[in-house]
C-alpha cells in the first residue's frame, strides 16, 4: 500500500453530507487527470472503490455521464 492509496481509502470511509465535500473529493481525485483532445478528462484510478465513488459523484452532482475504460 502507498500513502496515496491509504488516504483515498480513508476518505471513502467518511460520510460526505454536503455537496461541497463531495465536489472536493471529486476535484481531489481529478488533480492527477489529463485533458485529452476534445476537452475530455482522463483519470487513472487504481482502486475500484475510489473509481466507483468518483463516477457516482460526477453522475449525481454534475449530471454528467462517465465512460469507463479499464486498463491493466
Amino acid at each position: 500500500m502507498s500513502f496515496s492509496s491509504d488516504v483515498k481509502k480513508e476518505l471513502l470511509e467518511i460520510k460526505q453530507k454536503n455537496s461541497c465535500c463531495k465536489k472536493a473529493f471529486i476535484f481531489g481525485a481529478a488533480m492527477s487527470s489529463e485533458i485529452a483532445d476534445g476537452g475530455s478528462l482522463s483519470m487513472r484510478i487504481c482502486d475500484d472503490n475510489v473509481a466507483d465513488a468518483v463516477i457516482f459523484g460526477v453522475n449525481r452532482i454534475f449530471k454528467k455521464d462517465v465512460s469507463v475504460k479499464k486498463t491493466n
